[in-house]
């Protein structure tokens, strides 16, 4: 596209402080997804300072362009919601949203992104492309992207780069690589519904504890099992829920976890998997199960 002049690489340098506190202030004001009102309030009100015009979203997100118009397009994308997670870090910026937090560093997304928009509105006039500034709400629970394309946000896109911190990367290194960086996260929800009753009569009880326990352990076969070694993949259970008192066996557990893939063909396979398991188990045992599956960036 053209490249930084060493005045503007200095400038970025000396603005650092100021882009620390803008990180910060996002940091403070962590909102869900499709929910992320100030947030995007926040970043108009900073492109409209600096020159440039933003494009609302619905129901929140915002798209901008620096350069030409009559120019092939490439878009900036960066995500700006937060987690349901309560911060304890103590930090003088800590979320002022109790239960909620940007635990997953879409606020320096966010920022690195109105860094960028700033020095290229600078150099617009040496542009020979347009620039789409896209600041992408709901990414977490894997909507936001849909909801952007369906409003036509990428009609006019010729290329796009999805801007991610990574940790695992050394501090001030640009990444990029070719071939599929970033696994496509589907969602799901397993119940298992057994019957309850009292810890000293098993025989009379269908231990929903011991179903979801066993499904925990036979997920782990799926990936070195029944998915091509030269795929990646990860099947999760992030959480397990089950029971109420230490001598009632439990008649309900729900299962909760996230299966991440690089191929759609992947994708299916391990939906189908985690179902066949699930409901094996459940035949096993005599008990009934549900299962919510999400995709989350292709169709079943």
């Amino acid at each position: 596209m053209c490249n930084l002049s060493e005045n503007i690489l200095f400038e970025l340098r000396k603005k650092e402080e100021e882009y620390c506190k803008i990180r910060r202030h996002f940091h403070k004001i962590p909102e869900l997804g499709l929910k992320e009102y100030k947030t995007t309030d926040g970043i108009c009100e900073i492109l409209e300072s600096l020159g440039i015009h933003p494009i609302p979203l619905e129901p929140t997100g915002l798209v901008a362009y620096i350069g030409p118009e009559n120019a092939p397009t490439i878009a900036l994308r960066a995500d700006i919601d937060a987690l349901a997670v309560t911060e304890e870090t103590g930090l003088p910026y800590a979320s002022e949203h109790v239960g909620y937090m940007h635990a997953c560093g879409h606020d320096g997304h966010l920022t690195g992104l109105i860094g960028a928009a700033e020095y290229l509105k600078k150099m617009e006039e040496d542009l020979t492309c347009r620039v789409k500034l896209i600041f992408q709400p709901s990414e977490e629970n894997t909507l936001g992207a849909k909801t952007v394309i369906a409003q036509g946000v990428m009609e006019d896109v010729d290329a796009i780069f999805g801007i991610h911190l990574f940790s695992d990367i050394p501090y001030g290194t640009i990444s990029v690589e070719p071939g599929p960086r970033m696994a496509q996260t589907d969602r799901f929800t397993i119940t298992f519904e057994g019957k309850g009753g009292h810890a000293g009569k098993p025989h009379l009880c269908v231990d929903s504890t011991v179903l979801a326990a066993e499904f925990v352990l036979a997920a782990q076969t799926i990936v070195s099992r029944q998915v091509n070694p030269v795929d990646a993949a990860v099947v999760t259970i992030g959480s397990l829920h089950s029971g109420t008192q230490y001598n009632i066996i439990s008649p309900k557990a729900v299962l909760e976890g996230t299966c991440r893939s690089f191929h759609i063909e992947t994708a299916r396979l391990l939906k189908e998997s985690i179902e066949r398991k699930a409901s094996a188990i459940a035949m096993s045992y005599g008990a009934e199960f549900s299962i919510d599956y999400d995709f989350g960036s292709h169709p079943p």
